[in-house]
């Protein structure tokens, strides 16, 4: 046997020694989510406690529902994330709320359409159309225009796309696009069982996942939201930029990997997909036995909420004893530094919320269902 072969049956191994071990547990044993991602010196739930979602909820929604019928992108699953913007966004206005919404809509519509998981169950859908459709939706950042006959989620993606633009700064745009198309390029493609997954890092696995996830355009889109652009260069002359951008990460980076433990059934147990935490932690830890991996992976996530917590504090206090003279840049990032808050916050609450995650004898005390 080769060594790529081997290697690859050396994770088909270990994604069925999970799988097995999972649907052999005793079915009244589960985890509690909000204990797996707290520690002595963090409460996720009290954390989460005064988070708000959009008071413009109903009628955003609405307005979300009407443009996936308006294109034909409504799916069986619409109706579970129509909302999701919505909660990652409360203090959008309705124009960049219904822009957002948008967003998020085309977004959700892609990935259950032709995503990572999708891939892995339905080799079918690996055929030339989806492969372009990617194609075509990630060439916008060359030239932001649409093609001659378009399909109508194209239509759909770029008349979001357009509402973004014309009510955000050319700089910003750019940037955020450039997120956006390599978040399309790296979501819609295989990630089952692979040579490549024997050998991949659990370093390695966050920085491709945050990829996948759309977490980096949906950090950077906290500034569309609410109106007030940063400017970069004015935080590197002020020392601030480096601690920024690593918070800016550690929030992308926590809502993905929140997303493979509340994804980790739909994923892993239906569609035997490796993308997710804890199968490459598994992989990574091979002999380790499932309440392991389960604690490895929590605690990369209680890790980050640390990191979270302490650059918060060394950012409050520039804010608290700015005395440079830029009036408006204490408050630019304020505001900021809130808005990450609210999504980290969002990222949690809204999985609670939505039935997106939920089933019948689930793992996870936060999304079991009990039989009828």
């Amino acid at each position: 046997m080769s060594l790529i072969m081997a290697g690859t049956d050396h994770v088909a191994k270990k994604l069925n020694d999970i799988q097995q071990a999972i649907l052999n547990r005793d079915q009244s044993s589960r985890y509690s989510l909000q204990k797996l991602f707290s520690s002595e010196t963090f409460d996720l739930s009290h954390f989460s406690r005064q988070f708000l979602a959009s008071p413009n909820l109903q009628p955003l929604t609405t307005a979300t529902r009407a443009f996936c019928d308006q294109y034909q992108i409504s799916l069986p699953t619409t109706e579970q994330y129509l909302s999701c913007a919505m909660f990652l966004f409360p203090g959008a206005d309705i124009s960049r709320g219904i822009n957002l919404g948008k967003l998020y809509a085309v977004d959700f519509y892609l990935n259950d359409l032709m995503g990572r998981e999708v891939f892995t169950k339905e080799p079918g859908w690996q055929s030339p159309v989806f492969s372009n459709l990617k194609t075509f939706l990630s060439m916008l950042r060359r030239k932001f225009v649409l093609r001659p006959s378009p399909s109508l989620v194209e239509i759909a993606n770029f008349e979001a796309l357009q509402g973004i633009a014309s009510a955000s700064e050319p700089q910003w745009f750019e940037r955020f696009l450039n997120l956006y198309c390599d978040h399309i390029d790296a979501a819609h493609q295989v990630h089952g069982i692979s040579p490549d997954d024997a050998t991949l890092s659990v370093a390695d696995y966050m920085e491709q996942r945050c990829n996948i996830s759309g977490m980096p355009h949906t950090v950077a889109c906290i500034e569309f939201s609410t109106g007030v652009f940063l400017d970069y260069q004015v935080l590197a002359d002020r020392g601030l930029l480096a601690d920024l951008s690593k918070m800016q990460r550690t929030v992308a980076l926590i809502g993905c990997l929140l997303n493979d433990f509340f994804s980790f059934e739909k994923e892993v147990m239906d569609a035997s997909c490796m993308s997710n935490l804890l199968t490459v932690v598994a992989i990574n830890y091979y002999e380790f036995s499932l309440p392991e991996i389960i604690e490895i992976s929590a605690k990369i996530i209680r890790d980050l909420y640390t990191e979270f917590n302490h650059l918060w504090g060394r950012l409050q206090a520039f804010i608290g004893r700015n005395q440079s003279g830029d009036i408006l840049l204490p408050q630019d990032l304020s505001l900021h530094l809130n808005g990450l808050k609210q999504c980290l916050q969002a990222c949690w609450t809204w999985q609670l919320y939505t039935s997106r995650y939920k089933r019948i004898s689930s793992i996870w005390v936060e999304t079991n269902l009990e039989p009828e």
